[in-house]
This record gives C-alpha cells, structure tokens and sequence, in this order.
C-alpha cells in the first residue's frame, strides 16, 4: 500500500518541509506508536493493540509504513523457543520526539482552553502519574458514591508533562 503524498500543485518544484514532516506522521496512530515506543523504548505488536484497540490490519499498515521512513525497526526476539516481534525506535525517529512531545502539550492545553473531553489513554505515556493517581481517584468515588446518593466529582489535571 503505497502512501499518498501531499501536493499542492502541478506546478510545484519539490516537497514543501511541513507537508514531508506531515507526510511521515499522517495516520490516526503514528503519534501513538512513536509515543508508546519513546516511553517503553520498545512495544510488542500485541501489547499496543490490546492497549488502544486498533485492528491488526491498521497497525501493521502504520508500523510498516514507520519502517519504511526510517522512524522505527522491527527486530526479532527469541524468548524461551517463542519468538516475538518487537518494534524500537532508530535514531531518526527519537529526533521527532521533542516535536511531538511540543504538539502534545499544545494540543492538551487548547483542548483544556475548549473544556473538552481528553480521552484518558492520553495520559498513558506522558502523565503515567496522573493516570495511576485518576484510576485510584476513581475508584475511591465509585466506592464513595456506591453508599451516597452524591455523584461522583470530575478531578482535572492540572501538571504539564515532563520530557
């Protein structure tokens, strides 16, 4: 599956920077996967789709196509006569990272400015803190709420993430 490219015209000489940075990270969960992979420093197929429910189609299409730009490589493990798949980043690939970790910030913050909703998975790599912290909040007012007739209050963070 070949990818499409952005172009602008036919008159255009070349790629524009900002369309070739765009190019190689367009897709729903190339984000994701580098995110995932900067912060475990390597993540198993498996393990990232039973995390973000992707099909195993879609991820192996964003993965392959991750390798191919050069962003990521896949090495094969042996593990106890098992042999696994794991995916790490190369060097081209950890100089994304500062720019996605500043897209991140950006975009948690305009969407905290909008007061929408910021799906909880968000948190997984960047906050693990506030994710363990939310989860326990969590279910001490579900067990607080289970004898009251209050309803539970919605906690916001606040901490921006660390690099």
């Amino acid at each position: 599956m070949e990818k499409k490219k952005v172009q602008r015209s036919k008159m255009q000489n070349g790629s524009f920077p900002y369309d070739h940075f765009f190019d190689l990270l367009s897709g729903k969960w190339k984000s994701c996967i580098m995110i995932a992979i900067d912060y475990e420093k390597h993540i198993h197929f498996n393990a990232f789709q039973k995390l973000w429910g992707i099909s195993s189609k879609v991820l192996y299409t964003q993965l392959t196509e991750l390798e191919n730009d050069g962003l990521i490589i896949r090495q094969k493990m042996n593990k106890e006569d098992k042999q696994t798949t794991q995916y790490v980043m190369t060097e081209k690939g950890k100089s994304v990272m500062p720019i996605l970790k500043d897209i991140y910030l950006w975009a948690l913050k305009d969407l905290k400015d909008k007061n929408m909703k910021i799906d909880p998975r968000s948190f997984e790599y960047y906050m693990p803190k506030d994710r363990k912290e939310k989860k326990s909040a969590s279910s001490e007012e579900a067990e607080h709420s289970a004898g009251s007739e209050a309803a539970p209050q919605k906690t916001e963070t606040t901490e921006t993430p660390g690099n």
